[in-house]
């Protein structure tokens, strides 16, 4: 079997971001929606890991068999995905102000 060939990450550059219509489910699950350089994306997730810093999950659809699939996503920095996350933790702390934090 071939060898996956390499990627190079290469980083969308981030003019502008804000967060809107944060909302936490009864399940804990975190979304919200995201405009990011002028273009707004509806139904982002933040997503806790044990593993990594919390990342934003795209906008996801089932697909025939099954799996899901991103809709759309954007290739952001770690820095980037950080500053996001900030932000709906300022909102999550604005709305309800008991101190709760998504993990970072």
């Amino acid at each position: 079997k071939a060898a996956k060939p390499e990627t190079a990450k290469v980083y969308a550059k981030v003019f502008s971001t804000d967060v809107s219509k944060v909302r936490t489910l009864k399940s804990g699950d975190t979304f919200f929606d995201l405009k990011i350089n002028g273009v707004m994306i509806y139904g982002c997730k933040a997503v806790e890991s044990k593993q990594y810093p919390t990342f934003i999950g795209w906008p996801q659809r089932k697909g025939t068999d099954g799996n899901y699939y991103n809709v759309c996503s954007v290739f952001i920095s770690p820095e980037d995905t950080k500053t996001i996350i900030d932000k709906v933790q300022a909102v999550l702390d604005k709305e309800d102000g008991d101190g709760d934090e998504l993990p970072m």
